[in-house]
């Protein structure tokens, strides 16, 4: 279960990061996270996947030698990076738990990752405004959840390894 447990918590680490960090941001370099993270929740969950955050590239003369438009989307390509390997499974695998779970999961990484600072359960749970043997409860159901899932994905792979 440790080893289980400490892949889970891998995957978790991985999405946090590529959420908290400026590579999705290119154009866009100082939005307090922690906001935009709150906006995002009150939208419904498709137009959680489309950014609102865009940055124009164009010249302001189509004749001029020297374009600031070109050199510009140079300086911003500096901040985009790809994702993780593990993160799309990271996404479906915290997408197919229900919200709390997935919630009580992500929760301390994502204090942790904001303020840079170790949190307790105690302290995650008030941030959650719920009881602390809730958030517990709910982030013990996230891990079963999503170790009956990696199971699957794992029971998969090894019968595809013996075929092929």
């Amino acid at each position: 279960m440790s080893d289980m447990k400490q892949r889970i918590d891998k995957l978790v680490q991985v999405f946090v990061n590529y959420s908290l960090s400026p590579d999705q941001d290119a154009g866009w370099h100082a939005p307090p996270r922690p906001e935009w993270t709150e906006q995002q929740a009150k939208r419904s969950s498709a137009s959680f996947r489309v950014r609102q955050m865009t940055a124009a590239f164009k010249s302001c003369d189509e004749k001029q030698a020297n374009d600031s438009s070109d050199r510009k989307m140079m300086d911003e390509i500096r901040y985009l990076r790809r994702k993780h390997h593990d993160y799309n499974l990271a996404v479906m695998l915290l997408s197919r738990l229900p919200e709390k779970y997935a919630e009580a999961i992500l929760a301390e990484p994502y204090l942790r990752g904001v303020y840079k600072k170790p949190f307790t359960d105690i302290s995650v749970s008030k941030e959650l405004c719920c009881p602390v043997h809730r958030y517990r409860h709910a982030k013990k159901m996230a891990y079963k959840g999503m170790t009956e899932a990696l199971a699957i994905i794992d029971d998969y792979e090894s019968c595809r390894r013996e075929v092929a």
